[in-house]
């Protein structure tokens, strides 16, 4: 069970590297420091975090109790 856990951490982080780097390499800042912050931290940083629930969320399963005898309509 942590072995895609660690997966999708990783892969994470190496998709903000690599957005964050883009967005240098493009010269995407903003008008003030506000604006730079949020183009450079923010966005890269919910884009991380879609990629790691939509792709590591399929593979990433929670385990449901098994029923036992004495409660079997819980």
């Amino acid at each position: 069970m942590l072995k895609p856990i660690m997966i999708a951490s990783v892969v994470s982080m190496i998709v903000y590297a690599g957005i964050n780097e883009m967005f240098k390499f493009l010269g995407w800042f903003g008008g003030n420091s506000l604006e730079a912050d949020l183009i450079q931290v923010v966005v890269p940083l919910i884009i991380a975090i879609a990629v790691m629930y939509v792709v590591f969320g399929l593979i990433i399963k929670v385990k449901k109790p098994k029923y036992t005898a004495e409660y079997p309509n819980e």
